[in-house]
């Protein structure tokens, strides 16, 4: 498990990573990806606006993901590995960034932005963290990993 943990920790991180990169497409659409692999998973997605993006990744059992975008070319990615995560993200305005990788059991994480370009990230390994972030204005940038 000590040899497992540490590449399932990279795999999600690369996927977070290559998420957030993602430039903009060139139509007026919103796109959402998913992939859910266990039991009981469970997410909720609302896009108003243009160019957003949003990508979930679920692993194991018992995760929930909620993500809300308004305005114009949001990003959010929430990555969940393990038992019984939250992750939810909330974007309103233009460029902002989102993302919340967890591993291991029993994790929550918040992310709400209003404003632009705004970056928040939240890296969540081991059993029961919990993390909250608020951003307003314009271009703020956070990382908190906990471990």
């Amino acid at each position: 498990m000590t040899i497992a943990f540490p590449l399932k920790t990279a795999a999600l991180s690369a996927l977070l990573a290559a998420a957030l990169a993602a430039g903009p497409a060139a139509a007026e659409n919103s796109f959402l990806t998913v992939t859910q692999l266990g039991a009981r998973n469970s997410i909720g997605v609302e896009q108003d606006g243009a160019n957003h993006r949003a990508t979930v990744y679920q692993r194991g059992e018992d995760h929930l993901a909620m993500l809300t975008q308004d305005g114009n070319r949001n990003r959010a990615v929430v990555g969940q590995s393990g038992e019984r995560h939250s992750g939810f993200t909330r974007q309103k305005g233009y460029g902002n960034i989102a993302g919340i990788a967890q591993f291991g059991e029993g994790q929550s994480a918040r992310i709400r932005q209003s404003g632009r370009n705004n970056a928040a990230a939240v890296i969540q390994a081991g059993q029961g963290d919990s993390t909250t972030i608020t951003q307003r204005g314009r271009g703020n940038v956070i990382v908190v990993i906990q471990n």
